[in-house]
């Protein structure tokens, strides 16, 4: 091995273990952008969907979302990790979290989508800017439930 290949190979591990702190090009030409989410319920069968949408040139190979269901008293029940596939360019798929038990709220705790060599790719929550328009009042109403007003 010579020492261009030794400093090569360490410069691309540090490019990996930096993670989000380094992006190549190419992983940016794939934007993950959640549009919309809201729980449903009927017949015995619970779900949190999302519209998933890729406003990118490339496809996003895979991804995850981690929802966190939330009980009556503003209380962290468990966190669900759904893994979903390929999104290509340019398109829009829904997602279906499928829920094994009562709750009464959820939040979206993370979303992350990766390129066809695992770098991970922008993600955008169209909702963002509402949810964290809400949060105050929603605290202060998990501190009402809580005894802590």
């Amino acid at each position: 091995m010579t020492i261009s290949q030794l400093v090569r190979g360490l410069t691309l591990g540090c490019v990996c273990m930096s993670g989000l702190a380094v992006a190549e090009p190419a992983a940016r030409e794939a934007q993950l952008h959640l549009n919309f989410h809201m729980a449903l319920a009927s017949k015995g069968q619970r779900i949190v969907g999302a519209t998933l949408i890729n406003q990118g040139a490339q496809a996003i190979s895979h991804g995850y979302v981690v929802v966190t269901l939330i009980d009556d008293h503003c209380r962290p029940l468990k966190s669900i990790l759904h893994s979903f596939g390929k999104i290509p360019a340019q398109a829009k798929v829904q997602l279906q979290v499928p829920i094994d038990q009562d709750f009464y709220s959820y939040r979206l705790a993370s979303l992350a989508g990766f390129d066809s060599q695992g770098f991970s790719v922008p993600t955008v929550d169209d909702n963002q800017a509402i949810l964290q328009a809400r949060e105050p009042e929603a605290r202060e109403y998990c501190a009402a439930m809580n005894g802590q007003a």
